[in-house]
């Protein structure tokens, strides 16, 4: 039947089709014998090849040739973006100490360097004033690259007022404690000037008010960083510090400790300044 004889001739014309695809792929296909793979594997085994940085720069032609200004304007960016990103952060002493990590993981859950600067106790002006140098630095930096937009740049700009307004209530508390300390080492010698004539003002130097000092440091509710931030420049103008914070503790026990002496020796001095005028009379 007709449909018997066209499938035959169907499955003739796909075989002859085949045959014909092979020869033309034997015809076309050179393999090489077998003895000249193995001297070509022997050439490679032996062949010194050029380091792949040569290869890189005689591709590109620019081995050894200086970094553009470009080049080296981008690489200053992100190395201060990578050091305004680590303000505040420990120094790494080695990859295996365990205390560093842990103190980078406390970091960065704490959030950011300004919710860290807010609701730290225990930091110093001169802690603040080296962060405060070391993202000024940065920023410059950044600023000159064009990269003023960048979001680190942004909330390092925040960070660096959050810095600067601490450091502004901070500073005079911590040098007038410190004076304090300094001056009871010498307190016959500033009793003795006042009772010449000088004013206590004077006297005293940094020191004079510092329990008026403390008690004006601290935030009012106690905690700035839980406060309302959403008009950012009457906040960061007029925070203060932690009711917990170490300085104030510190200003507090030192004059529990020191006004004690002062108040001995000023009335030691008062009356024997009555007596000698009794005796003058």
């Amino acid at each position: 039947p007709p449909t018997i004889l066209t499938a035959v001739a169907s499955q003739v014309m796909r075989v002859q089709s085949s045959d014909a695809k092979l020869q033309w792929v034997d015809s076309h296909v050179v393999r090489a014998p077998l003895a000249d793979a193995q001297a070509c594997a022997s050439l490679r085994k032996h062949a010194s090849l050029p380091a792949l940085s040569a290869l890189r720069g005689q591709r590109l032609g620019t081995a050894g040739a200086p970094r553009s200004e470009g080049a080296n304007r981008s690489k200053n960016m992100l190395t201060s973006l990578f050091d305004l990103r680590r303000v505040g952060a420990p120094p790494a002493p080695s990859d295996d100490d365990a205390m560093y990590r842990q103190a980078v993981e406390q970091r960065l859950q704490a959030g950011t360097l300004t919710d860290m600067v807010l609701s730290s106790c225990e930091d110093t002006p001169e802690q603040l004033a080296h962060s405060i140098a070391a993202i000024r630095g940065s920023s410059a930096a950044i600023r000159a690259a064009g990269a003023s937009r960048h979001p680190t740049y942004l909330a390092s700009s925040r960070a660096l007022r959050v810095l600067e307004r601490k450091l502004a209530v901070l500073g005079p508390l911590v040098h007038a404690t410190r004076m304090l300390q300094e001056l009871s080492q010498r307190r016959e010698e500033v009793v003795d000037a006042v009772f010449a004539g000088a004013s206590p003002k004077e006297a005293a130097a940094g020191a004079f008010g510092l329990a008026d000092l403390a008690a004006d440091a601290v935030h009012p509710g106690g905690d700035p960083s839980v406060a309302d931030r959403s008009k950012f420049d009457a906040f960061v103008a007029t925070f203060k510090l932690h009711r917990h914070h170490l300085a104030l503790y510190k200003a507090r026990a030192v004059i529990e400790d020191e006004e004690g002496p002062w108040i001995e020796l000023i009335a030691a001095r008062a009356q024997a300044g009555v007596e000698a005028d009794q005796r003058d009379e």
